[in-house]
């Protein structure tokens, strides 16, 4: 037949590549272009149908809306005939659509009509329809996105214009004719006509869309910086890749600059791909390689700028080829207008597998084009399956290898329900200037079910001097902030019968950019019932702070350790003496970790630090085995008492403190080296630290008689408490804290152990 020779000259570079997609563990790009289908002219096929898409569409009037042709062959495969020189496209009403002859509708006035595509050849001729309504909406803003961007002169970046407009949808008008981008200053930084913006020296520019839709003008800026680093070095990836025989293989070239930045080069007009043998592989502009034969030798890819600015990876051949296809998931179900994503997974002959949803090789279609439409032939999206009307339709996936078909099925459900509300989660939202973050669309369905429609809903509404919010496959509800400020969006999708349903506004909040979080006090000890108060302090990227205790999520490593509230108060839930540690999180955001030690008595490693008059005075208990380890040691000896947590067999009622055991102390050797290792630490923040004298031990006693510092706060008693006081050369003095008794111990005292108190003053 004719028609399949004119269809091989006009789809040359698809049908060239025959064989098996092939990848190794390192691949993460798609591995597309062979496959599809091999020669016409040497394979019995015909064409079954063809096949329009999107069937059911809504365009205000003055947009365009591009429709796709495909021919689905015989023996599978699917052939994109949209502009082909045989294919016809004309609607049902002129005064209301005009649609271009490669498949471009636009709207002129409202009403509702029928696009057709006719395909003929040696007489044959298949045709297929869409619906296009044109609505009365009207533009109401035009958002340009990224908002505020860095370029490195010498270099481009593209921008991208989305219209939206008043029954909430939003369609991208980037290159559209009505549309044009200018730059407030050419001598910095030069703008295409199809968004491209190339520096030229060092500057800040505004980079300008501004468009007429059917007599509505609206107009939206960016900020474009030009800086004048300089390109060090060239990076290509993946360093090291192999791929199957006529498939093909993605690298990635980016720019290391002076400045420490980066940027993505790969399709940069400045740069050069090249294959060191192109016998064994070629490679487009694209950085797309395509092997041709299979080798043990791998060939070069070469990235080139300069002489001093290049770089190469190694691409290796072979000729592993698919063996089976797997499309998942096996079974789903959605509603007219709704859309479901299928994916497929390529299974090698040497055991390997690879998503090729997206790969070029690989053609997607539906068993009935009236039930659910499908998009194939895309760079990504593709096995996306939109519901048409109702019924149940396969969805299938296939690829040529060898001149043979490689299928597999699943089954879509079309059903009669209707979206009737949506939702967006969070409805309100905090994002960092030039941060991005991710609204969630949740729509529901009159038969009550629910579904992710995130990706497929419109976002508008938004004030994108302060917040741009994506649409689409890709960047669908990723919030990105502008400008301080606060914003709202709304998400709004056709529910399939020709009405629009729109959620609530959600709030964007564009705050200052936290850059870290410190905690304090960082070393925690708490014991008991008592409760120790956290706070957290953010650090912002304008060089101010703030207090954010009440804002962060605090957690702990174990809850049966301690408690944190939600206001970052302690609370010891301890079973037994242990530590945990304390962060607290904000924004992504993680905070330095807290010790936190607790403690169910003064015998685990924790210690008492008594301000009994509120005058800021403080005193220490006497430290346990486990709370001196804790933090290090001291010059004591090693020497212990063990407290039995028995009465004073002298006093019968007296307390000798908590089973465990306690540090006791050699008055000339160990004490004061005790008040020195507190201040090393900087115990409660202070370094003052030293023995207290007799008085000042009474003046603890006076309040706290016959065991209440037992009681109330735990003190070990059995023994008494050196004082600093030498009142003689022959005799040092000590303090029983139980009866607040005073003793002299005569020199020598290399026998005599007591308990250490350390006092500091304000």
């Amino acid at each position: 037949m004719n028609f399949l020779n004119t269809l091989w000259k006009s789809f040359l570079a698809i049908f060239v590549l025959i064989g098996a997609i092939g990848c190794n563990g390192d691949d993460k790009g798609l591995l597309g272009g062979g496959g599809a289908t091999e020669p016409p002219e040497t394979r019995d096929v015909t064409i079954v149908k063809l096949m329009v898409s999107p069937k059911d569409n809504a365009i205000p009037v003055g947009v365009l809306l591009p429709l796709n042709a495909n021919l689905l062959l015989s023996d599978g495969s699917i052939v994109d005939v949209t502009s082909s020189d045989n294919i016809i496209w004309s609607t049902s009403d002129e005064s209301i659509t005009k649609v271009n002859p490669d498949g471009t509708v636009e709207g002129m006035v409202v009403g509702d009509t029928t696009i057709t595509a006719q395909y003929t050849e040696d007489n044959e001729t298949v045709s297929d329809i869409a619906r296009v309504m044109v609505t009365d909406a009207i533009a109401t803003g035009l958002q340009v996105t990224p908002k505020v961007e860095t370029l490195a002169a010498g270099y481009e970046k593209p921008f991208v214009a989305t219209a939206t407009f008043s029954d909430g949808t939003a369609y991208e008008v980037t290159t559209e004719s009505y549309l044009n981008w200018d730059s407030s200053d050419i001598a910095v930084a030069t703008v295409d006509t199809d968004g491209l913006a190339k520096g030229m020296s060092a500057g800040i520019v505004e980079v300008s869309a501004v468009a007429n839709i059917n007599g509505v003008g609206v107009r939206d800026t960016a900020e474009l910086t030009i800086t004048d680093a300089i390109a060090t070095e060239l990076r290509v990836s993946p360093e090291v890749a192999s791929v199957s025989k006529g498939l093909t293989q993605a690298f990635k070239a980016e720019v290391v600059f002076s400045d420490g930045s980066t940027q993505d080069v790969t399709t940069d007009s400045s740069l050069t791909w090249t294959s060191s043998d192109e016998v064994i592989a070629t490679i487009d502009t694209s950085g797309l390689a395509t092997g041709v034969t299979a080798t043990e030798s791998p060939t070069t890819i070469k990235a080139h700028i300069s002489d001093s600015l290049n770089s190469t990876a190694e691409l290796t051949v072979t000729d592993a080829v698919i063996t089976s296809l797997e499309v998942s998931p096996d079974a789903d179900t959605t509603t007219i207008g709704q859309a479901r994503p299928f994916n497929v997974k390529a299974i090698f002959s040497d055991g390997t597998g690879l998503d090729v949803t997206n790969d070029p090789s690989v053609n997607w279609s539906t068993s009935d084009p009236a039930v659910a439409s499908i998009t194939t032939g895309q760079t990504i999206d593709n096995g996306m399956v939109t519901g048409v009307s109702a019924g149940t339709v396969e969805v299938r996936a296939s690829t040529i290898v060898e001149g043979e078909t490689i299928d597999d099925n699943a089954l879509l459900n079309v059903t009669t329900e209707r979206l009737v509300y949506i939702d967006i989660v969070p409805v309100t939202v905090d994002v960092g200037v030039g941060k991005a973050t991710t609204l969630t669309a949740r729509g529901t369905y009159t038969d009550g079910e629910t579904a992710d429609i995130t990706r497929e809903v419109d976002w508008t509404g938004q004030d994108t001097s302060v917040a741009t919010v994506g649409n689409g496959a890709v960047d669908g509800g990723v919030v990105t902030g502008v400008a301080l400020g606060g914003t709202t969006t709304i998400a709004s999708l056709s529910d399939g019968y020709g009405n629009v349903v729109q959620s609530d506004p959600a709030t964007i909040n564009v705050v200052k950019n936290l850059e870290s979080i410190v905690l304090e006090p960082s070393d925690v000890r708490i014991w008991g019932t008592e409760t120790v108060q956290l706070t957290a302090t953010g650090y912002y990227d304008d060089s101010t702070q703030a207090d954010i205790t009440d804002q962060v999520n605090w957690s702990v490593t174990g809850d049966d350790v301690v408690s944190v509230s939600a206001t970052g108060l302690l609370s010891n839930g301890a079973i037994s003496n242990d530590i945990a540690m304390a962060t607290a999180e904000l924004q992504g955001i993680v905070s330095n970790e807290i010790k936190v030690t607790a403690c169910i008595t003064l015998a685990g490693p924790c210690i008492d630090v008594l301000d009994f008059n509120g005058t800021g005075v403080l005193y220490t208990s006497s430290p346990s085995q486990k709370y001196l380890e804790s933090i290090g040691g001291s010059g004591n000896s090693g020497t212990f008492y063990e407290e039995s947590g028995r009465l004073d067999p002298h006093f019968g009622i007296r307390p000798t403190g908590d089973s465990g055991f306690y540090h006791v102390f050699h008055r000339d050797r160990d004490a004061s080296a005790l008040c020195d290792t507190y201040n090393r630490i900087a115990l409660e923040g202070r370094t003052n630290w030293s023995l207290p004298l007799q008085a000042q031990l009474n003046d603890v006693t006076d309040v706290f008689l016959l065991g209440d510092l037992y009681n109330i706060h735990g003190w070990p008693l059995y023994i008494s408490y050196w004082a600093a006081d030498i009142p003689s050369s022959s005799y040092y003095v000590e303090v029983d804290m139980f009866t607040g008794d005073t003793r002299n111990v005569t020199f020598p005292v290399h026998d005599k152990f007591n308990y250490v108190s350390c006092i500091s003053e304000p």
